[in-house]
């Protein structure tokens, strides 16, 4: 028995009594409609996003909202994209929103491709090398999914 059938059964059990009602929804096979999650702010985060993952007990029916910045700050950008890749084909629908980091990460690498080709400065600092590292671990797999975030 799925937990989310159990919880429905229990209700029932409570509410009603364990009447002919809860066998005829047994019987029914009642689903549970989808839920819309939104998350946002993993910051390459990996550990703490696959715990909350976990924690949701996210299945098929489920929508994950990623609402921009699963990159930068954190210990495993490059995990975390590729965490929410495994979850969009093995798991549930998936829609990342761009937010203001990846935004960031696009443009250095635009300016960056650029300044190889025509050697002009590019006008996206990147401090601390994060944006770098990134780009280098990425493939273009990886950095497309990036560019498909609306």
């Amino acid at each position: 028995m799925s937990v989310r059938f159990g919880l429905i059964e229990q209700h029932l059990s409570e509410r009603v009594g364990y009447c002919s009602l809860a066998r005829r929804v047994r019987a029914a096979k009642i689903f549970v409609m989808s839920r819309e999650i939104v998350i946002g702010d993993v910051h390459g985060c990996l550990r703490e996003l696959r715990v909350l993952i976990d924690q949701l007990q996210v299945t098929g029916d489920d929508h994950l909202i990623f609402v921009g910045d699963l990159i930068n700050k954190g210990p495993d950008s490059k995990g975390v994209i590729d965490f929410v890749l495994d979850l969009q084909k093995n798991a549930c629908k998936v829609t990342p929103i761009l937010g203001n980091h990846e935004d960031k990460f696009l443009r250095w690498l635009a300016h960056e491709q650029r300044r190889t080709n025509t050697g002009t400065q590019n006008p996206v600092l990147d401090h601390t090398g994060k944006l770098a590292k990134l780009a280098s671990e990425l493939n273009e797999y990886q950095t497309c999914f990036l560019k498909s975030f609306r």
